[in-house]
């Protein structure tokens, strides 16, 4: 059995939903393509940023920070009612 250290870093842009609708329940959907993570860039305040996962193993055969991307979907339950807004 071959053991490696991962380090993650960087961020993760994900997809939630549902929007516009008061709720206690969602769910966020991360996506990536090739190992990329998909969207790797968003908008705040009228500016463009570019924001992804990079990964570093340290112990078989070192590598990286190459860029990685997660793929999943999860529920998310809140305390009380709240609304995404788009």
């Amino acid at each position: 059995m071959v053991e490696e250290t991962l380090k993650v870093s960087g961020s993760l842009l994900c997809k939630a939903e549902p929007l516009n609708v008061v709720t206690t329940e969602g769910t966020v959907t991360c996506s990536q393509s090739g190992g990329v993570q998909e969207p790797t860039e968003y908008e705040e305040g009228g500016t463009k940023h570019v924001d992804y996962l990079e990964t570093t193993g340290s112990v078989t055969s070192p590598f990286g920070p190459v860029q990685s991307g997660e793929q999943t979907k999860d529920t998310v339950k809140f305390k009380k009612q709240i609304e995404l807004k788009s």
